[in-house]
């Protein structure tokens, strides 16, 4: 991969940074639990952080996702098609959470995914029962992606991320 072709462009590459950046124990790449805390991160990024540091330079509005209102908050089907395409070419991995429950907002905004994304009829459906809390972790791929992503941000960026 070429560094130099890669560019910071679209809503994607601000879900690799967001997973990238320090945590709440100022480590790179922690795990982040839940796909509600992943979606909230999202939409705070767009709302406060996006052109208040200038990544609209970069980013085109059309180019981040969209929200609607739902129950615990704000939901972008966007998110969810980008989480599992990352999932799908092994940048992100998810990996079950064992010691903590899914929680309602969790499961009501995987049940909206696939009544919005699945077919009617589709076996996918039925795991909705199965729904365990998942935390969300840059794999190694990953990593190395977002790391050449993370180095074009100016100071300024790196620490409103």
């Amino acid at each position: 991969m070429d560094d130099k072709e890669v560019k910071i462009s679209n809503r994607k590459d601000v879900l690799l940074l967001l997973l990238y950046v320090q945590g709440k124990t100022k480590e790179i790449c922690e795990p982040i639990c839940g796909r509600t805390r992943l979606m909230k991160m999202m939409y705070l990024f767009e709302k406060e952080v996006y052109k208040n540091n200038n990544f609209d330079r970069n980013i085109p509005q059309e180019k981040m996702p969209t929200f609607e209102a739902y129950k615990y908050g704000p939901f972008s089907i966007d998110v969810f098609r980008d989480i599992s395409f990352f999932i799908n070419i092994g940048y992100i991995e998810a990996r079950s959470y064992k010691d903590k429950e899914a929680s309602i907002a969790d499961i009501e905004e995987f049940s909206k995914y696939l009544d919005e994304f699945i077919m009617e009829g589709d076996d996918t459906r039925e795991e909705i029962s199965s729904y365990e809390e998942e935390e969300f972790i840059l794999t190694n791929e990953g990593k190395q992606f977002a790391n050449i992503l993370f180095s074009q941000l100016r100071e300024k960026q790196k620490i409103a991320l």
